[in-house]
């Protein structure tokens, strides 16, 4: 099962919202960090889930963002009375342990379902937790034990795949490899699934700044690459000594994600993300980068929930 992680922003959400009539609901389970203080966004999109029967996981301790720092159950409260159904989830950090193990006991006690996203590996012993969660998350890194994964039940591993460049313009013409945990998670006997950071990134951020050059990002599984997911990025070039013409960089570097899928047949078109952006071609109409991001979410979902 995919397990993608999504912070709880604005056109994140919208693309889980927009994507989930088309997503298969054996096949994916959202893990939610809530960073904003209106939750107006979150449960809608919490709902639109739970309407195809899928039950998200929600952080409730976030670790960024307008909740971090929280030490309690109050935004578990504050979202139980909505309404939704969801999974609450305890994440850790080096700076947290102490604190997110108090809120386990708290579920432990009170006889209430819970899950476990580990950012950080701890360096105490958590099998305590970790055997009665009913999923742990645990942020894959280079200098992750093989004990910690190898010790821990219901395992889901969520990678950092996308590898961010200093500027848009740095970004590799060519495809490359993104991932392949859909083809792995499951030789490892206590994983119950895979995940990542979609094609935003593990490192979070407000807002992004002005760029001298608009990139496109298109995910897909290659057949001829041993049906490993590659990741493109269309890349504008003109006016790139200025942050202006922002529209006008969109249309060329959506111009190449456009000829780049006519042949790439791997590229799946008729997903809701893919069909966005040839509405915006044929129109030619750019909608702010906001949504351009919701479109690339919504393929990669989509594209990841296909999977057989």
């Amino acid at each position: 099962m995919y397990f993608p992680f999504l912070r709880g922003k604005r056109h994140e959400l919208a693309a889980l919202r927009k994507t989930s009539p088309k997503l298969n609901n054996l096949k994916i389970r959202p893990i939610i960090e809530p960073v904003k203080v209106n939750h107006g966004e979150l449960v809608t999109a919490i709902k639109t889930l739970n309407a195809i029967s899928v039950t998200p996981l929600v952080i409730i301790n976030p670790l960024v963002g307008d909740f971090s720092g929280s030490d309690n159950l109050d935004l578990f409260l504050e979202l139980k009375g909505k309404e939704i159904d969801f999974l609450p989830c305890i994440a850790f950090s080096q700076k947290n342990f102490h604190t997110a193990s108090a809120l386990t006991g708290q579920f432990t006690e009170g006889g209430t379902a819970f899950a476990t996203y580990f950012r950080d590996e701890p360096t105490s012993n958590v099998l305590p937790i970790t055997s009665k969660a009913d999923v742990n998350v645990v942020r894959s890194t280079p200098n992750l034990s093989q004990q910690f994964q190898t010790q821990t039940q219901r395992l889901v591993k969520v990678a950092d795949s996308f590898e961010p460049a200093a500027r848009n313009a740095d970004f590799s013409e060519l495809p490359y490899n993104f991932s392949d945990a859909h083809l792995t998670y499951s030789t490892q006997s206590n994983s119950i699934g895979f995940g990542d950071f979609l094609i935003v990134g593990e490192e979070f951020s407000e807002n992004g700044g002005p760029a001298r050059a608009v990139a496109l990002h298109i995910t897909y599984i290659e057949p001829n690459s041993g049906h490993k997911m590659l990741i493109k990025h269309c890349v504008s070039k003109v006016d790139s000594g200025t942050t202006t013409n922002t529209a006008k960089k969109f249309l060329e570097a959506l111009d190449t994600l456009v000829t780049y899928a006519t042949k790439t047949p791997a590229i799946d078109q008729g997903t809701v993300g893919f069909q966005a952006f040839l509405d915006l071609h044929s129109r030619r109409h750019f909608p702010n980068l906001g949504p351009v991001k919701e479109n690339s979410i919504m393929h990669h979902l989509e594209t990841l929930s296909k999977l057989p």
